[in-house]
């Protein structure tokens, strides 16, 4: 055998790409719509990734402060959020509630209006709380 011969591919028959090999009965089968395609796909990608994650000795190491972390602003929210909203309150009740909300629309710009942080709400769900205590205060 020469060089060449031995370094390229033969062609396959030419019945695997025929289009009578390659007809199946689909008439009873469903077709995946592409949300299903996407959500297999990334559940194989989140799957794939945690056992290569913990194969690694070192993630013995860092998985549990990475979930400390984790944790830590989950509950970070519980805690700071709560503050926020009665800070905003009080202010609002010192110097009125339209001029609060007129304040924070000043500061609200298009890249924060919906930026959540684990100790700040967005401006905007700010201004939806303080319009939601306005609205209590006018039914009393």
């Amino acid at each position: 055998m020469t060089e060449e011969r031995r370094y390229t591919l033969r062609r396959p028959p030419s019945s695997m790409f025929s289009d009578a090999s390659n007809r199946r009965n689909t008439a009873g089968t469903k077709k995946i719509d592409e949300t299903r395609k996407g959500r297999c796909s990334f559940v194989y990608g989140v799957t794939n990734f945690l056992l290569q994650f913990f194969w690694n000795p070192f993630s013995l190491v860092f998985a549990p402060s990475f979930l400390f972390c984790i944790l830590n602003i989950i509950e970070e929210r519980r805690i700071a959020w709560p503050w926020e909203y009665k800070a905003d309150a009080r202010a609002s009740s010192k110097v009125g509630t339209e001029t609060m909300i007129s304040a924070l629309k000043k500061t609200l710009s298009p890249e924060f209006e919906s930026c959540d942080t684990p100790t700040h709400p967005s401006l905007k769900r700010r201004i939806d709380h303080l319009r939601k205590i306005e609205n209590k205060a006018k039914e009393n």
